[in-house]
């Protein structure tokens, strides 16, 4: 098993009796990630990647050559967009079969999940029509790749819609839903202010709807305090 980091938070929800679930990029709690995109695949390949296979073999993306020179690398390696798309299919399912099999535990949980979205490889339109190759990425310029990624923008909303609809549907109401962003826009991040490129997704759900000392800009650190806070009267340093 590959090493896993141990957090605070974590530990705390484990000694109040919860059960974790991890659909994350990291490796937590003695659960490893099942995501092919996660933070140790990331790190092995800066580890390796001045090496000269890696050079030549992390240069020779499927993706970008047939974007670029309409040359097909398919049969060498797994294209980075197949790969986000299975990523996606997986935490779907793994969402699904959670929302099985929760209701029938009688336990508290905490479910931690990642969706790669709105992120290159920007697979589908708004409409969930798949993007095909070049406008999966920003080989069309500027006005073109803030298109393609708004219209992605605006499919990952509809499904997050549909994720907390089920949640209510399958679990009831009585649950905290926390949906945040890693990072805004960063793309041609000279045409844009820093509340574009650093500003985050981020929003909850609380079942006694106390949002007390909520704002619009709270970073993710001090929005876990506060949940803790107003829902459970716990007050971290």
């Amino acid at each position: 098993m590959q090493n896993t980091r141990r957090t605070e938070l974590l530990s705390a929800f484990e000694r109040a009796g919860y059960t974790f679930h991890n659909y994350s990029v990291f490796n937590l709690q003695g659960q490893t990630s099942p995501l092919r995109f996660n933070l140790s695949y990331h790190l092995d390949n800066v580890l390796t990647g001045t090496t000269f296979f890696n050079r030549i073999y992390n240069e020779a993306e499927p993706d970008f050559l047939l974007a670029e020179k309409n040359i097909d690398l398919r049969f060498v390696k797994t294209p980075w967009s197949v790969k986000v798309k299975k990523d996606m299919l997986t935490v779907d399912n793994d969402l699904e079969r959670l929302l099985d099999t929760l209701p029938k535990t009688g336990k508290p949980s905490f479910s931690y999940f990642h969706f790669m979205i709105p992120h290159p490889a920007l697979l589908y339109d708004s409409n969930g029509e798949e993007n095909n190759v070049k406008d999966m990425y920003f080989f069309k310029g500027r006005q073109k790749g803030i298109e393609k990624y708004t219209s992605y923008a605006r499919y990952g909303n509809k499904n997050i819609i549909d994720m907390v609809e089920k949640i209510f549907q399958k679990a009831g109401r009585n649950v905290i839903i926390i949906i945040q962003g890693d990072h805004g826009f960063r793309e041609f991040y000279a045409d844009f202010p820093d509340a574009v490129r650093y500003g985050i997704l981020n929003s909850v759900y609380l079942p006694n709807k106390n949002y007390t000392n909520f704002n619009d800009t709270m970073n993710p650190v001090f929005t876990f305090k506060q949940i803790l806070h107003n829902k459970f009267n716990t007050i971290l340093p």
